[in-house]
């Protein structure tokens, strides 16, 4: 994949078919995080289990994107963390391309 010029991303990490295994055996350039993780982001062994997997791919070089982010205390929490991207309904839903180009602007404007 890399030497064709493509980076490899592994989708909804931590659940199903996805293992720690993976980290090791392949090389990825990011993981995204499954959404199961957050969803009781309150739980201090979801927020263990969290920092440990934003240290894990900091050490290996890897980017991490918590997926599903929908509230404002996720973030925080997650910011306590050291998660440095994320990804949800907290920012915005699918669009179609017309209506993200709009949002983009106005989303570009508030910064």
């Amino acid at each position: 994949m890399h030497q064709s010029g493509f980076l490899c991303s592994l989708d909804d990490f931590g659940v199903g078919f996805s293992a720690l295994a993976l980290l090791k055996d392949f090389n990825i350039d990011c993981i995204k995080l499954d959404r199961e993780f957050f969803i009781d982001i309150e739980n201090p062994k979801a927020q263990t289990i969290i920092a440990g997997f934003i240290t894990l791919t900091k050490e290996l070089g890897i980017k991490m994107v918590a997926e599903g982010i929908e509230t404002a205390n996720q973030i925080e929490i997650l910011k306590h963390c050291g998660c440095e991207i994320v990804q949800g309904y907290y920012f915005a839903r699918p669009y179609p391309l017309a209506t993200l180009e709009s949002w983009l602007d106005n989303f570009k404007n508030q910064f």
